[in-house]
């Protein structure tokens, strides 16, 4: 079975959500299926144009239009969706990257939909969601004028990506649901792939491991606080939810709050202002391991968004206790009894009674490692294409 993936992430290296995603997914359908990916890049890009990773053969394509559309979102004058009339008029930069002998085409997101009628002919077209993008849009999408009629024109978008598929996968049954209620989509033509962790990238230290990680952040004996987060709207609203629920309480708590990744890069004055030395917001980290290693509660105060928050797996699979908001536990039904659940407000009385790790999560962790992740997916694609996807153990 031959699989053509077409992305607007970059999955090389797989630095945030969406890019995470399509890595571990593709480097888990390699040990199943030949598998190409096609991804967009911008103009400043200086990866390499053709490469191999992980299994998978990867090539960046630049159009150029894109960079335009993310400029004018940027200045909020119009959304960065409207990429997809660009693809739509000038598709050759990213046609030729793509493989014409492909048996399953994925596409990641809306603006891509044009590309699923120049699928090969019988070809098992897939619409790969990230999450519901129309959800999104409304819910943590840019300050645009005539907002409502973006919401609209987007929504139609995605219908298009839908209807022009023959099989939609979604991150959670929450997803599925939504595709079904919104754009009428037969149950049974949405399929589910979890977000999820690497066992290889997220487990729990040794003890010289940790005792390393926390004399780097000069932690002393103080308990960590945990977020990571990238640079995105539900992400940066997090952050600014701790700082008014738990930063005034870290002195009462004897703990500091560590903020990783892009999310807290705009906190770092507010931190020298109002978190009385506790507050330590490391920006993004290529290797996330040593935080983890070096934390003794991961928060996860996410209250809007859409999709599934890949960090909750993370967070449990270096053997982390997760106080969680019950929004930020949506997509990981088997994950949600072993986590202490809270609302932000209360986020700072649960940390005084205590938050402890469930060891009984293991079991129905192992659910959403990438590589059983993929595995199913990818026998989900053989039962609809046909063919055989044996995957490697």
């Amino acid at each position: 079975m031959r699989l053509q993936f077409v992305s607007v992430h970059d999955p090389s290296p797989p630095s945030f959500g969406g890019s995470a995603r399509v890595f571990h997914l593709c480097r888990a359908l390699a040990r199943c299926a030949e598998t190409r990916v096609a991804c967009v890049v911008g103009a400043r890009s200086r990866a390499a144009r053709r490469e191999q990773v992980e299994g998978f053969d990867l090539t960046r394509v630049k159009p150029y239009h894109p960079m335009l559309t993310y400029y004018l979102e940027r200045a909020r004058l119009l959304p960065d969706f409207l990429s997809h009339a660009g693809y739509r008029r000038w598709p050759r930069p990213l046609l030729d990257a793509l493989d014409p002998g492909a048996d399953v085409w994925l596409v990641d997101h809306p603006v891509l939909e044009s590309y699923q009628a120049r699928a090969p002919r019988g070809a098992l077209r897939v619409y790969a969601a990230h999450n519901v993008e129309a959800e999104w849009f409304e819910r943590v999408g840019p300050p645009l004028p005539a907002r409502r009629h973006w919401e609209r024109r987007l929504a139609d978008l995605e219908r298009r990506a839908v209807d022009g598929s023959d099989l939609v996968v979604a991150v959670s049954d929450e997803d599925r649901d939504e595709f079904v209620r919104r754009y009428g989509a037969p149950a049974e033509k949405v399929a589910i792939a979890e977000n999820g962790f690497d066992a290889g990238e997220s487990r729990p230290p040794d003890a010289g491991e940790r005792a390393a990680a926390r004399r780097e952040l000069g932690l002393g004996g103080a308990r960590a606080l945990l977020f990571v987060g990238s640079d995105y709207p539900h992400n940066r609203q997090a952050v600014a939810e701790l700082f008014r629920h738990v930063v005034p309480r870290l002195a009462a708590l004897d703990a500091r709050l560590v903020v990783a990744g892009g999310a807290g890069a705009g906190f770092a004055e507010r931190a020298r202002r109002e978190g009385g030395g506790r507050v330590l917001c490391l920006g993004p980290r290529r290797d996330l391991r040593p935080v983890l290693w070096a934390a003794d509660v991961a928060l996860h105060p996410v209250t809007t968004g859409a999709g599934s928050n890949l960090k909750l797996p993370l967070y449990l699979g270096a053997a982390l206790p997760v106080l969680s908001t019950p929004f930020g536990a949506r997509g990981f039904g088997r994950l949600a009894p072993h986590l202490a659940l809270a609302p932000v407000a209360e986020f700072a009385a649960a940390l005084a009674r205590g938050v402890a790790y469930d060891p009984a999560v293991a079991g129905p962790l192992a659910w959403y490692e990438w590589g059983a992740v993929g595995a199913r997916l990818a026998e989900v694609l053989r039962r609809r294409r046909g063919g055989e996807a044996a995957c490697a153990s």
